[in-house]
């Protein structure tokens, strides 16, 4: 047994998760984006799986694309509230979804003012904001956000579906002071996909 020096230890690449396909009956061992030819019948046929770009977020009456790299979480630790996460390298996106019914725009302005306050003064600066995600108009707030020396921007956007009000947060750290570009490509899935069910 030799050690390796740590640098050659890490530099192998992780390993492919394996798939497995079924055809009539008949598993099949898979690789992502890797051709396989399958017989079926007298015939033989090329086969390659192949992931999308996107993940489809459906939950808590709501729906929307996301970047398929991008992890997920749905935290329920909290009674009477719940919190899916969508975390990617830059980005960020909270839905916060009230287990019981909420009136005004309360459960909104209330989280907005609990982040400030956490911040703390001269850290934050709040604007209005509106967005519109495929016909649906948001409001809330924008939070730029200056914590040691790291710029991020927190869109807090409100919005009521079937007697709840919910917040959508997206989070992003900034790449040289403007929108990164993972943001850029959520929002754009957002604008196009989102949906109240």
């Amino acid at each position: 047994w030799m050690m390796l020096p740590l640098g050659l230890a890490w530099a192998q690449p992780e390993p492919p998760i394996r798939y497995q396909l079924t055809v009539d009956g008949k598993p099949h061992s898979i690789l992502l984006d890797r051709p396989i030819e399958v017989k079926v019948g007298d015939r033989l046929v090329k086969l390659r799986l192949s992931a999308d770009n996107y993940r489809l977020f459906n939950a808590a009456g709501v729906s929307f694309r996301y970047p398929s790299g991008m992890g997920y979480e749905a935290d329920r630790s909290t009674p009477g509230l719940t919190i899916y996460s969508l975390d990617g390298n830059n980005v960020v996106v909270m839905l916060m979804c009230p287990g019981q019914l909420v009136g005004g725009d309360d459960f909104v302005k209330d989280t907005v003012a609990n982040m400030k306050a956490q911040y703390g003064k001269g850290k934050v600066v709040e604007e209005p904001l509106q967005l519109k995600l495929n016909g649906s108009l948001l409001k809330g707030s924008r939070l730029k956000v200056d914590l040691l020396g790291q710029s991020l921007i927190q869109d807090c956007l409100g919005f009521r579906h079937k007697g709840r009000q919910y917040l959508l947060m997206l989070q992003d750290s900034l790449e040289n002071g403007k929108p990164s570009q993972e943001s850029q490509r959520v929002l754009k899935l957002l604008q196009s996909s989102f949906k109240l069910q």
